[in-house]
C-alpha cells in the first residue's frame, strides 16, 4: 500500500480521499485473504491430504485372516473332541519368512476335561491359546474347534464402567447367577468393602484397584458368559495363595466342572488335579497325557514347573468332583431367569457421558487439602498472573504503553493520509520532468511525503519492538509457570497421586505446558484485534460525537453478547473435549482388550458403542460451530449498524446542522467501521480460544497452590544422633492406613517388631497392603499409630534423612534416561571404584571400562 501511494505521487497524479480510502479498503481485504485465509487454507489442505493418505494406507492394510481356524467342520471332530490341532504351524505375522511360534502341533482336546498346560517361559503355552481364538496366522496344518470360547488373558483387562458391567459384559443380568459367579471368583467379600459395591466405577477414570482384583473380575466375566471352552492363561499366578486355591477349587473345578478348560500354570498341584497335562516347550507339544504317565516317559517335571505352592491342599478332595459343595455350585450355575433381570445398556445417555468423561483437568486438584487456590487463581486473575510472572508490573506497564503507541501509530498514519489528501494541490509544472517509462514524474517531493514516510517507519519499528517484547514476556511466563508447576508436582504428597493417576497428571501437565507454550501468537493477535476495536470506537466517536449515542448501546450489546458467548463456549468446548475423550478412551480400551473382544465375539457391540460415541462427538462439534455462527451473526449486525450510523450520521450533520465535515475524515471513519466486519468476528473467536487456553495457565497456577509434603518434626526436642540408625530395629505400634474414597483400608492396627540384622519375609494378601506398608516406612502417606526405628519415632526425623537411610528394591524396576553411572549413583555420592565394586559383586553386567558411559533409554 505504501509503495502504491508513492508511485501515484511520483507520477504526478492527483490523489483524493475517495481514492485513498477505497484503495485502503481493498488492500485490507487483500491482506486478510493473502496473509490469513490463504496460509490457513494451504495448511488445512496439506493436513487433509496427509490424513487421507493415512486413512487410505490403513484401509488398504490386509485384514485379519479368517482361515486360521475352522469353527464349523464338525465332521472332522468326534463327539468327545472339541479342539483338534493337525500338523499346525503358526506365527504372529503373516509373511512367509515370519518366525514360527508353534510348530507341528498334534493335539486333541476332549470335552468337559481340565487340561493343565505347563512349560518354560516363552515356550509357546500362551501362543497355543491364541491359536485357538484365531490370533495367530496359520502357515500349515489345520485347527478345528466348535463351541463358544471364553478367553482369560494373562494380563487382566477391564473397560471403563462399573464392576457389574465388566462382569455381565452385555449379557442378561440374572441376580442368582451373578452372585454365584462372584462367590466362586472370591469377589463377594472384596466388593462389600467398596462403598458402592459392584457399582464402583473402574477403569481409566474410576477407582484404581489391585491387579489381582482385576484378574478376578476378568475371570468372573468369562465364567458369567457360560461358554463351552475356557482358555485360562495363568491368571492365578498373580493372586495370593488363599484366593488362588479358592478359585481353583470352587470355580475351575466347581462351577466349570462340566466345561472344557485349558489352564496355563506353573503350579505342581494344579497338574496333579487336572485330567490331562500338556507340556509345551519351544513351540512344540512334547507330552500330552495324565500326570501319572509323566515319569514313565522319563520327563523331569522340575524342568516345566517353578511353583510348588499349596502344599497343604488336599488334592484328592479337590479332584473329587462329586463333592456335595461342588455339586451344589454346579447345579445352580443356570438358575431360572429372575424377574428383576435387566439388560446391559449399550447406548447410555448424554448425562452419563458428561459424568464419566467430564473435563479431566478439573478433577486433578480437587482432592488436595488446600481448596483456596480456586478463589485465588480464577479465570480473570489468570491473565494478571500470566503477565506479572512474565515481566512484572513494570513489564506489563511497558507492554501496554507499546500497544497504545503501536495502535496510535497506525491511526496516525491513516489520519495523515486523510489530512494530506484533503490539502493536496497540483504539482507545479516546473517540478515535472519527462520519464520515458512512467511518463511525467516529479523530482521535488512534498514535505508531507517525508512525514508520512517517517510515521510508517516509526510504526513498523514499533510493531517489531512490541511483538519482540511480548514474545519475550510470554516465553518467560511459560518458563516460570513450568518450573513452578513441576516443582509443586515433584513435592506433592502421595495422597495427590492416589486420587489422580500419575499417567493422568503427566498427560494433563504436558498438555497444559504445550498449550501455554503455543498460546503467545494467538494471544498477541487477540490483543491487536481488541486494540483495533478500541481505535475504531475512538475514531468514529472523534469524527462525529453524535455517533456516541449509537456506539454506546452497541458496545454494551456487544459486551453482553461476548460474555454470553464466552460462557456458553466454555461449556460447549468442555462437552466437545469430553466427547472426543470418550471416543479416544473407547478406542484405547478396545485395542487393549482386542483379543478378549474377538474371543467373546462382541466386536459388533463395541463397534456400535464407538459409533454412538462418534455421533456424540460430531453433535458436540456441530454445537460448537453453531455457537460460533450465532455469535458471528450478532457481531455482523453490530458492525453493519456502525457502518450505517457513520454514513447517515455524516449526512445528517451536514444537512441539518450545516457543519462542514471533511470527506477525508468521513472516509477514515468509514474505513474503520468497515474493518469491524473483517476483524470483529475473528477477534471474538480468538478471544474465546485464548480464554479457553488460559485455563491451562490457571491449572499450572493451581499446581503451585498444592500443599507440599510437610517435613516438620512433631517433637522438636527429640533429635536422633548422628549415627542413627545404628541397629535398624523397626517397630510398628497400632499402625493403620486408610485411603478415603479408594476402597478398604489396606492396613488396620498392625503391631510388629523387626529386630536388628534380622531377615524377615512379610507376606501380604494384596499389593495394596504391600504398598501401604512401604509407604509408612518412607512416610509417603498419613497413618495412625507409631513407627519407630531404633526407638525414635520417624515423625521426628526429617524426610530427607529418613529416606536417605532406607533403601527399597521395587517390584517394577525403573531406569532414568542417562548413563548407567547416573542410574547407579544419581547424586554422584560415590567414587568410580565403589561403583565398580558393586557391579562386580552383583555379577550383573559385563565388566568393560566403557560400560558406565552406556546410555540407558
Amino acid at each position: 500500500m505504501f509503495v502504491t501511494f508513492m508511485l501515484v505521487l511520483v507520477t504526478g497524479r492527483t490523489i483524493t480521499a475517495m481514492q485513498i480510502f477505497t484503495a485502503m479498503a481493498l488492500f485490507e481485504t487483500l491482506r486478510i485473504s493473502l496473509s490469513i485465509l490463504l496460509p490457513a487454507g494451504i495448511l488445512f489442505l496439506n493436513d487433509t491430504l496427509k490424513t487421507l493418505k493415512k486413512i487410505q494406507h490403513f484401509l488398504m492394510m490386509e485384514e485379519k485372516g479368517t482361515l486360521s481356524m475352522s469353527r464349523g467342520s464338525f465332521q472332522m471332530l468326534n463327539n468327545d473332541i472339541v479342539i483338534r490341532f493337525s500338523n499346525y504351524f503358526g506365527s504372529r505375522e503373516k509373511s512367509l519368512d515370519a518366525a514360527m511360534v508353534l510348530m507341528n502341533i498334534e493335539l486333541d482336546i476332549e470335552k468337559s476335561k481340565l487340561y493343565a498346560m505347563i512349560g518354560p517361559p516363552d515356550g509357546g503355552k500362551s501362543c497355543l491359546l491364541l491359536a485357538v481364538i484365531g490370533e495367530l496366522e496359520r502357515h500349515k496344518g489345520q485347527l478345528f474347534h466348535h463351541g463358544r470360547l471364553a478367553y482369560i488373558p494373562r494380563q487382566p483387562w477391564l473397560f471403563p464402567g462399573t464392576i457389574r458391567e465388566n462382569v455381565v459384559f452385555g449379557s442378561e443380568f440374572v441376580r442368582h447367577r451373578y452372585n454365584q459367579v462372584l462367590q466362586s471368583c472370591a469377589l463377594s467379600q472384596m466388593l462389600d468393602a467398596f462403598p458402592q459395591g459392584d457399582l464402583t466405577v473402574v477403569g481409566d477414570r474410576g477407582v484404581a484397584i489391585d491387579n489381582s482384583v482385576q484378574a478376578k473380575i476378568t475371570l468372573a466375566r468369562a465364567v458369567y458368559q457360560n461358554a463351552d471352552i475356557y482358555l485360562i492363561d495363568d491368571i492365578l499366578s498373580g493372586m495370593d495363595g488363599k484366593s488362588s486355591m479358592h478359585i481353583f477349587k470352587k470355580c475351575i473345578c466347581g462351577l466349570l466342572q462340566n466345561k472344557t478348560r485349558l489352564l496355563v500354570t506353573d503350579n505342581a498341584q494344579h497338574t496333579q488335579v487336572a485330567n490331562n497335562v500338556i507340556m509345551v516347550s519351544q513351540g512344540t507339544v512334547h507330552f500330552s497325557g495324565r500326570y501319572d504317565d509323566i515319569h514313565r516317559w522319563g520327563i523331569s517335571v522340575s524342568h516345566f514347573l517353578t511353583s510348588w505352592t499349596h502344599t497343604n491342599m488336599d488334592v484328592d478332595k479337590v479332584a473329587d468332583i462329586s463333592s456335595p459343595l461342588i455339586q451344589d455350585l454346579s447345579s445352580s450355575l443356570l438358575p431360572p431367569s429372575s424377574p428383576d433381570s435387566v439388560k446391559d445398556s449399550v447406548t447410555g445417555s448424554f448425562e452419563m457421558l458428561q459424568h464419566d468423561y467430564k473435563d479431566p483437568g478439573d478433577t486433578l486438584i480437587t482432592g488436595d487439602s488446600d481448596t483456596s487456590f480456586r478463589s485465588i487463581y480464577s479465570a480473570g486473575n489468570a491473565y494478571k498472573w500470566y503477565f506479572l510472572l512474565g515481566g512484572g508490573i513494570f513489564g506489563v506497564i511497558g507492554f501496554f504503553v507499546l500497544c497504545i503507541f503501536e495502535q496510535g501509530g497506525f491511526v496516525l498514519c491513516e489520519w495523515w493520509l486523510a489530512y494530506w489528501s484533503e490539502n493536496f494541490q497540483s504539482t507545479n509544472e516546473s517540478s515535472v520532468i519527462n520519464v520515458t517509462v512512467f511518463g511525467p514524474a516529479i523530482w521535488i517531493l512534498d514535505d508531507k511525503v517525508y512525514i508520512y514516510l517517517g510515521l510508517v517507519f516509526f510504526t513498523v519499528l514499533l510493531s517489531f519492538v512490541q511483538a519482540g517484547f511480548f514474545f519475550w514476556l510470554a516465553n518467560r511466563a511459560a518458563e516460570v509457570l513450568h518450573n513452578l508447576a513441576l516443582t509443586s508436582i515433584l513435592e506433592a504428597p502421595m495422597a495427590f497421586f492416589d486420587i489422580n493417576s500419575p499417567g493422568g497428571v503427566l498427560s494433563r501437565f504436558l498438555r497444559d505446558v504445550g498449550i501455554v507454550d503455543t498460546m503467545p501468537p494467538i494471544l498477541l493477535d487477540c490483543i491487536q484485534s481488541f486494540s483495533l476495536l478500541i481505535a475504531t470506537v475512538i475514531v468514529v466517536g472523534g469524527t462525529n460525537y453524535w455517533l456516541l449515542l449509537l456506539v454506546t448501546p452497541l458496545t454494551i450489546a456487544f459486551i453482553v453478547a461476548r460474555h454470553y458467548f464466552h460462557q456458553s463456549t466454555q461449556d460447549v468446548e468442555k462437552i466437545e473435549l469430553a466427547s472426543k475423550s470418550a471416543v479416544g478412551g473407547h478406542i484405547i480400551s478396545s485395542m487393549e482388550g482386542i483379543q478378549t473382544l474377538r474371543a467373546f465375539g462382541v466386536e459388533q457391540r463395541f463397534l456400535h458403542n464407538f459409533d454412538v460415541s462418534q455421533d456424540r462427538s460430531t453433535a458436540a462439534c456441530y454445537l460448537h460451530l453453531a455457537a460460533n455462527r450465532w455469535f458471528g451473526m450478532r457481531v455482523d449486525i453490530i458492525a453493519f449498524l456502525v457502518v450505517v450510523g457513520v454514513t447517515f450520521g455524516a449526512i445528517l450533520v451536514v444537512q441539518y446542522q450545516g457543519v462542514w465535515m471533511p470527506s477525508s475524515l468521513v472516509g477514515l471513519s468509514l474505513f474503520y467501521a468497515l474493518n469491524l466486519l473483517n476483524v470483529q468476528h475473528p477477534a471474538m473467536r480468538k478471544s474465546a480460544a485464548v480464554h479457553f487456553k488460559m485455563k491451562s495457565a490457571e491449572r499450572l497456577l493451581q499446581y503451585y497452590q498444592m500443599s507440599p509434603e510437610l517435613d516438620v518434626a512433631v517433637d522438636t526436642e527429640v533429635k536422633p544422633s548422628l549415627m542413627w540408625p545404628q541397629y535398624g530395629i523397626i517397630t510398628l505400634e497400632g499402625v493403620s492406613v486408610s485411603h478415603p474414597g479408594k476402597g478398604p483400608s489396606p492396613l488396620k492396627g498392625v503391631w510388629c517388631c523387626i529386630r536388628a540384622e534380622e531377615k524377615m519375609g512379610i507376606m501380604f494378601k494384596t499389593a495394596a497392603e504391600q504398598k501401604a506398608f512401604m509407604s509408612v516406612l518412607f512416610r509417603l502417606h498419613d497413618y495412625i499409630g507409631i513407627v519407630r526405628i531404633d526407638g525414635i519415632d520417624i515423625v521426628n526425623v526429617s524426610l530427607q534423612r529418613l529416606r536417605d537411610k532406607i533403601a527399597v528394591i521395587q517390584q517394577n524396576p525403573t531406569l532414568f534416561t542417562g548413563t548407567l553411572r547416573q542410574n547407579l549413583d544419581p547424586i554422584s555420592r560415590y567414587t568410580d571404584a565403589q561403583v565398580w565394586r558393586v557391579l562386580r559383586g552383583g555379577k550383573s553386567v559385563v565388566l568393560r571400562r566403557d560400560a558406565a558411559s552406556a546410555i540407558v533409554r
